[in-house]
């Protein structure tokens, strides 16, 4: 018994007064700040005018085919690679048509990805609107401005 009260005495004068360990703090540099590149509206806007001015952009049409060959243009002046995909469709009208998939990559040896889609073609009539019915919708917002936010994305990107 004396011995395990001398044992006691000599473990608990051991951890009496015992300096507790200083914790380590380790301060990671400071990140450098990176400003969020600039969205410039102005140039949104000139996108979409610039899909607009060729007319309505309906699959099959002139319109369509040179927008076509300026959006490949423009994604690839902004550093994208391009593919076209061309196929033909049938319409509810039972018309064949050819359309395209235009696709430009950035960046595609990285292992994660963001996609990104718009569609850049027009409606044959404007059958949701009060006025003008029969005639193809010019595409400012329906078509142009998903595509224009697009470039803008690229235009800052790169």
């Amino acid at each position: 018994m004396r011995y395990a009260f001398l044992f006691l005495l000599v473990v608990l004068a051991g951890t009496c007064g015992a300096p507790e360990p200083t914790p380590v703090i380790v301060e990671e540099p400071p990140k450098e700040f990176v400003p969020p590149p600039t969205v410039n509206p102005d140039s949104v806007y000139s996108y979409i005018e610039w899909q607009v001015a060729f007319g309505a952009r309906v699959p099959g049409t002139q319109e369509h085919k040179l927008c076509a060959e300026w959006l490949v243009h423009e994604l690839q002046r902004h550093g994208a690679q391009t593919q076209v995909q061309e196929f033909s469709t049938k319409l509810y009208n039972r018309r064949t048509v050819p359309g395209k998939n235009i696709i430009g990559v950035i960046n595609p040896e990285a292992k994660e990805r963001i996609a990104l889609f718009a569609h850049w073609d027009t409606r044959f009539t404007a059958d949701k609107t009060l006025y003008k019915k029969k005639e193809p919708v010019i595409g400012a917002d329906d078509g142009g401005s998903g595509v224009a936010v697009i470039l803008e994305m690229l235009r800052v990107i790169k």
